[in-house]
């Protein structure tokens, strides 16, 4: 299976297979796709965990249940259900979970390479849009999905 598969499958399929699968999940931290590009998607279902992390490429974390709490540059960003966070390569953080009921969350890591290749084929000024996507001075927010 084909990261491109994973991402743009039937949202109809998704979510029928979704309750089913997030319903049986045990603590845990998943990949179920990952490449030699460093493409990858994970989840996870966890009541606590604390630790370092550095984002890999352009990534998108998302909360499905719960919250998750990432401490980066000193600033704190509390990531509830139904947001998610976006980084870079540039990114370090401290994320801590800390809950009685499961914080379960998705994370999809797209590589610095195809971000380089969509951003060539789709703009004039694809250094620009490189530059501010992969590089350190990339702003960090969370968004609603």
């Amino acid at each position: 299976m084909t990261l491109l598969t994973v991402l743009f499958c039937k949202s109809s399929e998704v979510k029928a297979s979704q309750q089913k699968f997030w319903n049986t999940l045990v603590p845990m931290n998943e990949s179920l796709y990952q490449d030699e590009q460093n493409n990858a998607i994970r989840i996870s279902s966890l009541k606590k965990f604390e630790g370092d992390l550095t984002f890999s490429g352009f990534a998108a974390k998302f909360v499905v249940a719960g919250h998750e709490s990432y401490h980066i540059k000193g600033r704190k960003y509390l990531v509830e259900k139904g947001e998610y966070i976006l980084g870079n390569s540039g990114t370090i953080a401290t994320m801590e979970i800390n809950s009685q009921e499961d914080t379960k969350g998705l994370c999809v890591d797209i590589s610095e390479r195809i971000i380089a290749e969509v951003a060539d084929y789709h703009f004039k000024q694809s250094l620009d849009i490189k530059e501010f996507l992969l590089s350190d001075q990339f702003l960090v927010n969370k968004y609603l999905a």
